[in-house]
């Protein structure tokens, strides 16, 4: 039986992130053609810049805030491709419990899945890996490089390869959902995600889900667009 998977994880910083990181700043290089003083002015904005924006990219230091999953299982992927969405296939995953809630995303994992995400290969999936192991929770999904499955539609790797904007400068190789947004005429982000942990603290939870909803709901949108490029 066919099924179609979109994924989307939101982050929050863990526990004293600087202490967790400790063993891997300790690298951090200033320019060695910079003398010692700016070098070490170098390293000290780079640790800044690491804590403060950076931090919630790396499962090291923040764990899964929420889990967003639409579920679609045949004869339903159809409805899909043609614009039609189903409601009840829609699960949000959160509990304070982060152990809880790669457990309940486990059991919605199946081997006749195929997964639909935007730039999971290299963030979304390997940070729920990173994060069930540090569980002691087994998670086996597909990432890049290529970890013996390919069941892995990810739409940000797919729009950056076929659009073929680094060809016009290599700093347009990576191009985020943003972008496409504006491009496709999709509907903006209206929340920020950075008060996402503010909304789980003071118990907004409607707010988080309303937010992880969208971004799933959008990845629905840019799935629908180019359904015609994947073998289903």
């Amino acid at each position: 039986m066919k099924r179609l998977t979109f994924v989307d994880i939101e982050t929050m910083k863990g526990e004293r992130p600087e202490i967790a990181l400790a063993p891997f700043l300790k690298g951090l290089r200033g320019n060695p053609k910079s003398d010692p003083v700016t070098q070490d002015f170098q390293v000290r904005a780079k640790r800044e810049k690491i804590l403060n924006d950076k931090v919630l990219l790396t499962p090291v230091a923040s764990r899964i805030l929420c889990i967003g999953v639409r579920e679609i299982v045949e004869p339903g992927i159809g409805d899909y491709v043609n614009g039609v969405k189903v409601e009840d296939n829609w699960h949000f995953i959160y509990d304070p419990d982060e152990k809880k809630m790669i457990q309940k995303f486990i059991m919605l994992t199946n081997p006749a899945t195929k997964y639909v995400t935007f730039n999971g290969r290299t963030f979304d999936f390997p940070f729920l890996m990173f994060r069930a192991a540090m569980m002691k929770e087994n998670l086996s999904l597909p990432i890049y490089p290529y970890n013996g499955r390919d069941n892995h539609i990810d739409i940000f790797i797919h729009l950056n390869n076929i659009s073929n904007l680094s060809m016009l400068d290599n700093s347009l190789s990576m191009i985020g959902m943003a972008k496409w947004r504006e491009y496709l005429a999709l509907a903006p982000k209206t929340q920020d995600p950075t008060k996402l942990e503010e909304l789980v603290i003071t118990g907004q939870l409607d707010k988080v889900e309303e937010y992880v909803k969208g971004d799933v709901d959008e990845l629905v949108n840019m799935f629908n667009i180019f359904s015609g490029n994947f073998e289903l």
